[in-house]
């Protein structure tokens, strides 16, 4: 079977994922009744009202890692953390700006005081990231500022110098990291651009490229540009990750259409920038196109895998409604994508059920209509022929489960969050593809 060709009859799966946690402040606007702030943060607060007055209202960066309107960092070559603060001006009159200001706040003396300020180049806060030198001993500060509903950003990199914010480069982008790319052990500037429009599938990307950047002596040069894919027009997923043999890496989720996507890979090999599925003579991403998912590391090895998913067995030439698929899940091999594992991808109920090895193209998968379980069942060239059943998955609340107990026949395998995952597993089948519990919780994993 070409499971390339049967992408375009799936159905979709819509998934998100989170990033990591950082030290920064509560969320304090937008709320219907403020958190309780400490001591410490009252005084930040007072002193920004301080600088700049009691008409303000914080803002607060759409992505990244950081998403409080304060963020605490060390960003001078003095010992202690700094406070930067996003928030724009609720002032009225001629003079008055909607653009986001950035404001430095420095403790002196067991006192926060006001530093250095800059008024953005946008309405928003896009994200904003830190980046280290340690060959030229500073910390630079990278912000992404954006336009409301406007996909091409503007990205300024500034450094904290004499209490001030200096600006050191800037660019428009699309898609903007800050890592050690190339794995020197100083931090780079991933940026690629152009951007086409979020709401209109038929604007493509105009010459894309990504640019590897290094901090020098007061700025940045350019260290590497690689091509990218101009069926792309928006990167709707961007994670750090990497690939074989242990190389960091930028995986990057594009849109190709209506929750179509296609991955592309950045990396640094021999000194040059590369972007390992893509390039202008063959278009590897077509070998990645797939409806709904997004790379995730499914094996927690560090390196993420990409989904690639087709009809399960017997549904090949069913309705695409009436489908219910597989995913291949492979890693960036030496240029080639390597397939590590099959599984059943639950969208809706949040999990990832690996088959075992022995399983592929011998088992098929159902839904019961009643009880809405899960079936594995060996497949013998039609699905009605399903008497051999090796495996009903079900999902129930947590709460649930406590107040009326486990379903009969059924055994807990995992909790995840919320919910409570059950196996119903027939015993005496005596055929060489049955499970047993342990393998059904070895293989199954969540979605997050």
């Amino acid at each position: 079977m070409k499971r390339i060709g049967c992408l375009f009859l799936s159905c979709a799966l819509v998934l998100s994922f989170g990033g990591c946690s950082q030290t920064d402040f509560a969320n304090i606007d937008g709320v219907m009744s403020p958190p309780k702030l400490t001591e410490e943060q009252n005084m930040i607060y007072a002193a920004l009202e301080d600088s700049v007055g009691k008409n303000i209202r914080l803002k607060y960066p759409k992505t990244g890692d950081y998403k409080s309107a304060f963020v605490m960092q060390n960003i001078d070559d003095e010992p202690g953390e700094e406070a930067i603060v996003f928030y724009e001006s609720t002032s009225k009159g001629p003079d008055a700006s909607l653009n986001v200001h950035v404001k430095v706040l420095d403790k002196q003396d067991g006192e926060w005081k006001a530093a250095g300020e800059v008024t953005g180049d946008g309405t928003e806060v896009d994200k904003i990231c830190f980046g280290q030198s340690k060959e030229y001993g500073k910390t630079y500060i990278a912000i992404g500022y954006s336009l409301v509903n406007q996909t091409e950003k503007i990205l300024k990199v500034y450094l904290y110098e004499n209490r001030s914010l200096n600006l050191v480069y800037s660019q428009g982008y699309s898609v903007m990291e800050v890592m050690d790319l190339d794995m020197d052990s100083d931090d780079e500037l991933v940026v690629i651009s152009s951007g086409g429009a979020k709401t209109d599938p038929t604007a493509r990307l105009t010459n894309p490229e990504a640019k590897l950047l290094d901090y020098t002596a007061g700025g940045f040069q350019v260290s590497g540009t690689v091509k990218m894919d101009v069926s792309v027009y928006e990167y709707a997923n961007v994670q750090k990750g990497k690939v074989y043999p242990r190389k960091t890496a930028l995986y990057l989720d594009g849109l190709k259409g209506t929750d179509l996507y296609g991955t592309e890979i950045l990396y640094v090999e021999n000194g040059a920038l590369c972007n390992a599925v893509y390039n202008s003579r063959e278009n590897m991403t077509l070998q990645t196109i797939r409806v709904g998912l997004k790379s995730m590391d499914v094996n927690n090895d560090g390196i993420l895998e990409i989904p690639v998913s087709y009809p399960a067995p017997g549904y090949e030439e069913a309705a695409e409604g009436d489908q219910l698929l597989l995913t291949d899940w492979s890693d960036l091999m030496d240029g080639q994508l390597m397939k590590i594992m099959t599984a059943y991808v639950n969208g809706s109920e949040g999990y990832i059920f690996k088959f075992p090895e022995e399983w592929v193209d011998k088992v098929s998968v159902k839904k019961d209509g009643t009880s809405g379980d899960v079936v594995f069942f060996r497949y013998n060239g039609s699905l009605k022929n399903d008497q051999t059943v090796f495996l009903k998955l079900r999902s129930s609340k947590r709460s649930d489960i406590q107040q009326q107990g486990v379903p009969e026949g059924f055994r807990e395998v995992k909790d995840y969050g919320q919910m409570t995952y059950l196996a119903n597993i027939p015993e005496g089948t005596g055929d060489d593809l049955a499970v047993d519990l342990k393998e059904v919780e070895a293989n199954l994993m969540p979605m997050t």
